[in-house]
């Protein structure tokens, strides 16, 4: 364990933090340390096993869980600046597609840009010119439960 303010790991959280071999799934609870023992395997990789930090690929589900586990890392290793990539399976997946050459300029739509689309078509289609936000919201939100069903009932 490296400079970790946490001493009271468990045996399957030390287990985990010293993993070498291939990759760890850590599957465990709220507040059960998931996060303390991902950071403190992140440092111990780095500073024991030698692995290149920018070799470290750590996929969270939301950009706060990803923007809170770099900070712990960074806090954790003393804001050394290791180049370790966190993020979120959008953004990754983004970054790995622009890196491929084939979409260098793709990006993607805040919820401000969707909703300034949807009022341009609200605006095109049935000449409404300043669209209340709740007919902006219903609009956006038929688009989505299209998108996400089978698309074949709503033929």
């Amino acid at each position: 364990m490296i400079n970790s303010p946490q001493t009271d790991f468990s045996t399957e959280q030390l287990q985990a933090i010293n993993h070498f071999n291939g990759p760890a799934l850590i599957l465990a609870g709220p507040g059960s340390g998931k996060t303390a023992v991902i950071v403190n395997r992140i440092l111990n990789l780095i500073l024991n096993k030698h692995i290149n930090p920018s070799n470290i690929l750590v996929i969270i589900f939301s950009k706060a869980a990803a923007l809170q586990m770099k900070e712990r890392f960074d806090k954790l290793s003393f804001d050394k600046s290791y180049p370790v990539n966190f993020g979120t399976f959008h953004s990754i997946f983004l970054h790995i597609i622009k890196d491929s050459g084939l979409y260098p300029e793709l990006s993607v739509v805040n919820d401000k840009e969707r909703k300034k689309f949807f009022s341009i078509i609200i605006k095109d289609i049935w000449n409404i010119d300043n669209p209340d936000i709740s007919l902006i919201n219903s609009l956006s939100n038929s688009v989505s439960l299209y998108k996400n069903s089978d698309y074949k009932r709503f033929e």
